[in-house]
């Protein structure tokens, strides 16, 4: 039977780090849990000036486009064309408090603006589109801190215990397929996850919807604009582990019941229409993504963004 999945971070004694198990072949699904890099670097704290100023550290790829198989998924899936991906380094102290300063600061910085890029309509990924000067007095309109409690992937056993998957194969239930917003929903999954008045879709409640580790499970399924869906759950499983452990850092914290790890990152999420924040997408869309990942500790934060473009 379609196995439960364990937990996505567990704390190793011997070692703060912790290879990912090779995905196991769907007919014997296996428990999914490994550890994520634990690190507790600090910075020398300098002169709080009340405004954040960002500097671009050196490009890396992006985690989904290191290895070939995940390359070959992410390009499947429609999330490799207009995808950006980027770290920078900021000067003031972060708290949660300071949130809508530093979204603010960071997209009026000169240095962001001039090296993210965003999409066009074509789907073109560009420089020096975004323009910070009429972005709302309020940035909590647009951007929000996402919850990073849950670890486990055992949240999504769910949709095998209602039947959305295949119980021993994992794979996807179809349904009759309908559009929504330009994606089409034909398994009960994607219904589930973009069709606010489907039957299962309040199989997880909007505190389960807001945590990161269901967005990015979401967002992978979805896809982006060009979009071949995989008839199996599990290479999203796969991909969903493999990014959340590459997006957010942890730490050890010692418990009653023994040490545990909790998620130290901070996610911010950013949804925002183009009058909002002029140049980060070309079109308003459900399906947009752009994350803000702050490590506090180091003072970087790393942008995941995926614009949702149709190709047709």
């Amino acid at each position: 039977m379609y196995s439960k999945m364990a937990s996505l971070l567990e704390p190793n004694a011997a070692s703060s780090t912790t290879s990912p198990s090779p995905a196991t072949p769907i007919t014997t699904p296996a428990t999914i849990a490994s550890t994520i890099s634990i690190t507790s670097t600090n910075t020398t704290l300098g002169e709080e000036t009340g405004k954040f100023q960002f500097t671009a550290v050196e490009a890396s790829a992006f985690p989904l486009q290191k290895e070939r198989e995940h390359k070959d998924l992410s390009q499947k899936w429609g999330l490799d064309r207009c995808c950006e991906y980027r770290t920078f380094r900021f000067d003031e102290r972060f708290t949660v408090l300071k949130l809508d300063a530093f979204c603010r600061d960071f997209f009026q910085d000169e240095a962001v603006q001039s090296t993210l890029r965003t999409a066009t309509a074509s789907g073109e990924m560009v420089r020096g589109q975004l323009r910070g000067t009429t972005l709302p007095a309020k940035m909590s309109s647009c951007c929000s801190l996402m919850s990073t409690k849950t670890v486990r992937m055992d949240v999504f056993n769910k949709m095998k215990e209602e039947g959305l998957v295949n119980g021993d194969t994992g794979r996807f239930r179809g349904c009759m397929p309908e559009i929504y917003d330009g994606v089409e929903a034909d398994t009960l999954v994607k219904d589930m996850l973009i069709n606010e008045d489907s039957e299962h879709y309040f199989m997880y409640d909007d505190d389960e919807r807001n945590e990161f580790l269901f967005q990015i499970f979401n967002h992978l399924v979805v896809g982006g604009g060009m979009c071949q869906s995989d008839e199996y759950i599990e290479p999203y499983f796969t991909m969903t582990r493999q990014l959340y452990k590459s997006l957010v850092k942890v730490r050890k914290v010692q418990r009653e019941n023994g040490p545990k790890v909790e998620v130290t990152s901070n996610v911010i999420r950013v949804q925002a229409t183009p009058k909002q924040i002029p140049g980060l997408f070309p079109k308003d869309n459900n399906y947009n993504v752009c994350y803000l990942i702050v490590d506090a500790s180091t003072r970087k934060v790393t942008v995941w963004y995926n614009a949702w473009v149709t190709f047709w």
